[in-house]
């Protein structure tokens, strides 16, 4: 029998993937030094101590998924169409009709830094007031540097608030079929668990390790992986790498080497789709795709889960 398009498709972006990481072994000695000297103004998250208290319950808001998704003050319409569209569960008309309940429970959490010298706007200061869902980090500054860091702290945030099964990151860029992924984690194991798209490879340079890591256009973690990564000690934390996909990676695998802790990770190639909507079945769980097309292409999948070639 023949190799299929998708077979081809998903091999092909293997051996990409693959060639870059090997690409890392190739770096210049100044790359390299370059690399380990980036000042990174965002340690301070291991040096002052997380106060939560103020919002700490015993009675945590129980949910079967908390799905971060790192965002900017600015992004209000694009936070607006996710609330609306696919991050809305009353909102889906097709796919919800198998899963009971305790399933369809889920909370956006959207997480915002602090801007440096800077005053939030108006109108982001009114979504905040209307919304209970922005969570604001204000000992990390807003640069593309903190995402990592905002990863981290989420994870540390939603440990703090709610009783959950897993912990999904996605991106604000991403249209996710959330039927698909919650129908996915009702039958993962709920322990012990990291999937995604997990085929790629950081590492290999100035000493570290080569591991594996699910890509962060869509990741998902059992809360108890959550709470080994947050555990691991300081200097696991303070990397030179941005990355933040690569990051959680790199605590998982730490957290199996220090802890003796199995972790299953999961590789679902039909996990992320890298290259945007597809006429045809809806069958990835996490798209890619400029938000501008977002609301119009969840319209068709909610009325016949498939995507029509316009």
């Amino acid at each position: 029998m023949g190799r299929s398009n998708d077979d081809t498709s998903y091999y092909v972006k293997v051996i990409i993937v693959i060639t870059l990481a090997f690409s890392l072994f190739f770096l210049s000695n100044k790359q390299i030094q370059l690399l380990l000297n980036r000042s990174d103004s965002q340690t301070e998250i291991f040096t002052v101590k997380l106060n939560f208290d103020d919002e700490f319950r015993a009675d945590k808001r129980k949910v079967f998924a908390v799905v971060m998704i790192p965002t900017t003050p600015d992004h209000i319409s694009i936070r607006n169409v996710i609330r609306g569209s696919w991050g809305n569960v009353s909102a889906w008309k097709v796919g919800m009709d198998n899963l009971d309940a305790e399933y369809k429970s889920i909370t956006l959490m959207w997480v915002v830094g602090a801007l440096k010298d800077q005053e939030y706007s108006k109108e982001f200061k009114e979504e905040i007031s209307k919304h209970n869902d922005i969570y604001i980090c204000d000992m990390i500054n807003e640069h593309k540097t903190a995402l990592k860091y905002k990863v981290l702290w989420s994870y540390m945030r939603a440990v703090q608030l709610f009783d959950f099964k897993y912990f999904v990151k996605t991106d604000d860029d991403i249209l996710v079929n959330l039927p698909l992924l919650l129908s996915h984690l009702k039958d993962a194991p709920r322990s012990h668990y990291y999937g995604g798209l997990c085929i790629a490879l950081y590492g290999g340079f100035a000493g570290y390790p080569m591991w594996r890591y699910c890509s962060g256009g869509g990741y998902y973690l059992s809360k108890d992986v959550v709470e080994h990564a947050i555990s691991l000690p300081p200097q696991y934390h303070r990397v030179p790498f941005r990355p933040e996909d690569a990051y959680t990676g790199y605590l998982v695998r730490w957290a199996i080497k220090t802890q003796k802790f199995k972790v299953t990770i999961a590789t679902n190639k039909k996990a992320l789709s890298l290259y945007g909507y597809k006429c045809g079945p809806w069958e990835y769980i996490f798209y890619h795709k400029e938000f501008h097309k977002m609301q119009k292409h969840f319209d068709m999948i909610t009325v016949n889960k498939t995507v029509k070639c316009v």
